[in-house]
């Protein structure tokens, strides 16, 4: 058995000191495969800081390997290393088989900062290098998606659809899809696709915009079942309160309308849009109110 493989049975089952002693010992001894795959497994169990030494310690005996200098870039990004991430991608050449990779971990590095219009140069530069990789199309839709550009997100998602790919990296597509309809007023083609997720893999936010989707659509039974429903897995989302009670409005309830409005005020009283609701109800003649 090799000490990396030794290394990884001692952490797994808590010999922390053993590990040490086992995991210096696969440095010196093991070969470069066995320690790479070791710093692979040592990065998925969080343990990242034995990784670099280990891609360290790789780079060094081949200064050419691009795969060791984007692993080490990511490493830097996870620790805030933001200057040491950009030195190891600028060594990446665009000739290298490992360059649209490098574009990939440039463009999170650069989202993060904040400097969007240049992640997304990069995100574009790598569709320009490979259109058809599904990775690269993701990475794109979910930048628009982030930036709130519907639009083109919209035609990524549709595309990775159409191609079979349903789910990516844990995010569902169909759901992602669906709210970016929503988002920019396409209510017909949004119900569609937020209809077909399973309750049980529907977040609050997605929860709000199938209800919103069915408000819009002037199915206001609909409307008031999906806002009671986000409304009991979670009541801190005062954002459906005053949709609630317009849905209520819709179908005559205005006793609940009211109910409505004075729960969401009990839950955010610093809610401008619930307030509003409830002048307006203020201002409702003293029949209608229990009509």
């Amino acid at each position: 058995m090799s000490y990396s493989k030794t290394a990884l049975d001692q952490l797994e089952s808590g010999q922390l000191k053993d590990f040490e002693k086992t995991y210096q010992q696969a440095l010196d001894h093991d070969s470069s495969d066995m320690l790479y795959s070791l710093a692979e497994e040592l990065y998925s169990l969080g343990f990242s800081n034995y990784s670099q030494t280990i891609y360290e310690k790789l780079l060094k005996q081949f200064p050419d390997d691009d795969t060791l200098k984007i692993n080490l870039a990511e490493l830097a990004i996870d620790q805030d290393h933001d200057d040491h991430a950009l030195n190891y991608l600028s060594q990446v050449s665009s000739q290298s088989p490992d360059y649209v990779r490098s574009l990939m971990v440039s463009a999170d590095l650069y989202q993060t900062q904040g400097l969007f219009d240049v992640s997304e140069q990069k995100l574009l530069e790598a569709q320009r290098i490979d259109p058809e990789e599904p990775v690269i199309q993701f990475a794109l839709a979910e930048f628009y998606f982030n930036s709130r550009n519907y639009r083109k997100a919209i035609n990524l998602y549709l595309h990775l659809i159409k191609s079979g790919t349903l789910e990516m990296s844990a995010v569902n597509l169909v759901e992602r899809l669906g709210v970016s309809y929503a988002e920019i007023g396409k209510f017909e083609q949004a119900v569609g696709y937020l209809e077909q997720i399973k309750p049980v893999h529907m977040n609050s936010d997605v929860k709000f915009e199938l209800a919103f989707t069915y408000f819009n659509l002037k199915d206001y039974q609909k409307a008031v079942k999906a806002f009671t429903d986000l409304r009991d897995s979670d009541p801190q989302y005062s954002s459906l309160y005053p949709y609630l009670a317009d849905a209520y409005v819709e179908l005559k309830r205005t006793d609940d309308a009211l109910k409505a409005i004075q729960e969401g005020i009990s839950i955010d009283q610093f809610n401008e849009k619930i307030w509003q609701k409830a002048g307006q109800i203020a201002r409702w003649p003293v029949k209608m109110i229990g009509t």
